[in-house]
């Protein structure tokens, strides 16, 4: 409920692998910088990541992250969608 009563709030990840990472941010509705609600996203400019992740091959074995799939959970039947589970 945190999330939702904050209004929510805009995820980027970005995975590299000539970098050798993944790496995640966060900002809250409103907050998200100009590169970014311009569709020009510049990783590079958006200060420390909320989550950093090494895809060093002394870190983490190349056949590690293979065959992956992004989901989008967007559960649309809560309360906003007049709920009706119960019923």
């Amino acid at each position: 409920s945190g999330f939702n009563t904050q209004g929510g709030g805009t995820f980027a990840a970005e995975w590299d692998p000539d970098a050798a990472h993944i790496r995640t941010w966060f900002w809250p509705t409103g907050s998200a910088p100009a590169d970014v609600t311009a569709n020009k996203p510049e990783p590079h400019l958006w200060g420390v990541p909320y989550s950093y992740f090494s895809l060093a091959t002394k870190v983490c074995s190349a056949q590690h992250f293979k065959n992956m799939r992004l989901v989008f959970d967007l559960t649309f039947c809560g309360d906003l969608g007049n709920a009706l589970w119960g019923s």
